[in-house]
């Protein structure tokens, strides 16, 4: 009887932390891409980093005020390459047209969120970015999980990386370069 006191003691123990479902050590990082005219396309690699199964089920970015998203690519929501990290059952919902505030979000029936723990998915948007605004730009990232088990279920951070909106020109020479010294 001893013995099996101690075990299921020893098995209430590794429960709670197995049960934990966090989601410590999320990232989210940005890889921009400026096209023509101030129109920048955006890519966002989520990593959920959760060891222990939770799922994230809501990512909203808010862009500075100066950048109004214009579109979301049909393969925003695809899985990073070499990886499955979506769940199926989950369909994920954008919203964030017109406005400076993207936002994937989505749980199935069960409330499991759509981005599985330890995997990446890569989120884009194409942003006219307003090139009246400073070059500098945060963006201040929101991550949720799908709420079961233990904190943190939100975590937030910031991004900063510089646009420079460029002016096409029909003609350019050398003497239209600048020297880097």
């Amino acid at each position: 009887m001893k013995r099996m006191l101690t075990i299921l003691a020893l098995l209430a123990l590794t429960a709670g932390s197995a049960l934990a479902q966090d989601i410590s050590g999320s990232t989210v990082t940005v890889d921009p891409t400026e096209s023509e005219n101030g129109v920048v396309f955006l890519c966002f690699t989520v990593t959920n980093s959760s060891l222990d199964f939770e799922w994230i089920a809501d990512i909203t970015l808010t862009l500075p005020a100066c950048m109004t998203i214009l579109d979301v690519p049909p393969a925003s929501a695809d899985p990073a390459v070499g990886s499955d990290p979506f769940n199926p059952d989950a369909p994920i919902a954008f919203t964030g047209y017109g406005t400076n505030v993207a936002n994937w979000s989505g749980t199935d029936s069960f409330g499991f969120g759509f981005l599985t723990g330890e995997n990446a998915g890569v989120f884009c948007v194409s942003v006219e970015v307003n090139c009246a605004c400073d070059n500098v730009y945060p963006i201040v990232w929101d991550l949720a999980g799908d709420g079961f088990g233990g904190d943190p279920h939100v975590l937030n951070g910031t991004l900063d990386f510089s646009v420079l909106c460029s002016t096409p020109t029909e003609d350019s020479s050398w003497g239209d370069v600048k020297a880097l010294y």
